[in-house]
C-alpha cells in the first residue's frame, strides 16, 4: 500500500512540474529531491519522452489536415475507387448480356436442329430401301436370265403321226422347210420378246434406285445447315428447307457487301452450278431433275447462309 501511494505522489508532482504549478519554493525543494531520487529521475524522463510523442502525433495530424496535397491524393485515391467501380458494373452487365445472347443463340440453334432420332430414322430408312431395291432388282435379273437360258436350251419335240406314204413323198419337203421357218420365227419373235421385257424391267429398276439416290441426303452439308453464319447481309426469303421447287424461288436479302455475292447449287451427287454478281431479288429458274439440292448463298469472304430444296 505503502509503494503504491509513493507512485501516485511521484505521479502528481511530476504533472505538477510539467503543468508549472510549482511556486519558487515548491520548485527548489522539487529539485532537491530530484537529485536524490533516482526514481523520480527515471520517471520524469519517461513523462517528457511521452509528451514530445504527443506533441509530435498532434503537429503531424494538424499538418495533414492542412495540407492541400494530401486533400488532391485523398480526392484522387477517391476517383480512382470510384472509377474502378464503374468499371467492374459495366464489366457484369456486359457478361450478363453475353451470357443472355448466348442462351438465346443456342435456344435458336435447338429449336432449328431436327432430331438426331428423325436423322437416324431417315438414314436407316434410306439404307433399307437400297437394300430392298438391289435385292429385288437382283432377283429380276437372274429370273429373267433362267428364263432365257431355257428357252434357248429347249429343242421341239417331235410327234410321229400315221399319214399316206404317197402323201408323205409329195409334202414331206416343202412341209418340212415351212414347218421349220414358222418354228424359227416363233422362237426368234419369242425371244425378242423375252429379251424387251428384261430390259424394260432392268431399265425400271435402275431408274428407281437413280431416283433413291438422287434424293439421298449428303451428311456434311446437312450438319453445315444447322449452323448459325453471322454477316452484315440478312436474307429475308426463302426459307433454309423449302419443301418443293417449282421454279420460282426468290433470294431477297437487304445490305450491301463490297465482294461479289453468288450462289452454289448442289444435288445429291455433289454437282454443282453456280450463279455470280447477283443482286437482289434473284430468282432461281432453272430446270432441274427430280431430287434434293442444297444452296449456299455467299461472297469470298463469308457464308451469308444454307438452305435446301426438294424437286418432286
Amino acid at each position: 500500500m505503502g509503494n503504491i501511494n509513493q507512485e501516485l505522489e511521484r505521479l502528481q508532482l511530476i504533472s505538477d512540474f510539467l503543468k508549472g504549478k510549482f511556486s519558487p519554493k515548491q520548485l527548489e525543494k522539487f529539485n532537491k529531491r530530484l537529485e536524490n531520487d533516482p526514481v523520480l529521475q527515471e520517471e520524469l524522463y519517461k513523462h517528457k519522452k511521452l509528451v514530445e510523442l504527443l506533441k509530435k502525433k498532434q503537429e503531424q495530424n494538424i499538418s495533414s489536415l492542412l495540407d492541400q496535397k494530401n486533400d488532391v491524393d485523398y480526392m484522387k485515391q477517391e476517383r480512382i475507387y470510384r472509377r474502378n467501380q464503374l468499371r467492374q458494373e459495366l464489366e457484369k452487365i456486359k457478361e450478363q448480356k453475353t451470357e443472355q445472347q448466348q442462351s438465346w443463340e443456342r435456344k435458336v440453334a435447338q429449336s432449328n436442329q431436327p432430331s438426331i432420332y428423325k436423322i437416324a430414322a431417315v438414314f436407316f430408312g434410306a439404307i433399307a430401301i437400297g437394300t430392298s431395291v438391289f435385292v429385288v432388282a437382283t432377283s429380276l435379273i437372274d429370273e429373267q436370265n433362267e428364263k432365257a437360258l431355257q428357252a434357248e436350251i429347249s429343242v421341239p419335240t417331235l410327234v410321229e403321226v400315221e399319214t399316206n406314204p404317197a402323201d408323205a413323198l409329195d409334202k414331206t419337203e416343202d412341209n418340212s422347210l415351212f414347218s421349220s421357218k414358222n418354228k424359227e420365227v416363233i422362237a426368234q419373235n419369242s425371244t425378242t420378246e423375252k429379251d424387251i421385257t428384261t430390259t424394260s424391267q432392268q431399265q425400271q429398276t435402275i431408274s428407281e434406285t437413280e431416283n433413291l439416290l438422287a434424293f439421298q441426303p449428303i451428311a456434311e452439308l446437312e450438319n453445315k445447315l444447322n449452323q448459325n453464319t453471322r454477316s452484315s447481309i440478312n436474307l429475308k426469303s426463302p426459307n433454309t428447307d423449302v419443301e418443293n421447287y417449282t421454279q420460282n424461288l426468290i433470294f431477297e436479302w437487304s445490305g450491301t457487301s463490297e465482294e461479289e455475292i453468288y450462289l452454289e447449287v448442289i444435288n445429291s451427287r455433289k454437282e454443282t452450278i453456280t450463279f455470280e454478281n447477283l443482286t437482289t431479288p434473284f430468282t432461281l429458274e432453272q430446270n432441274l431433275e427430280k431430287g434434293i439440292y442444297y444452296w449456299i448463298l455467299q461472297t469470298d469472304s463469308e457464308v451469308i447462309k444454307r438452305g435446301k430444296f426438294l424437286v418432286k
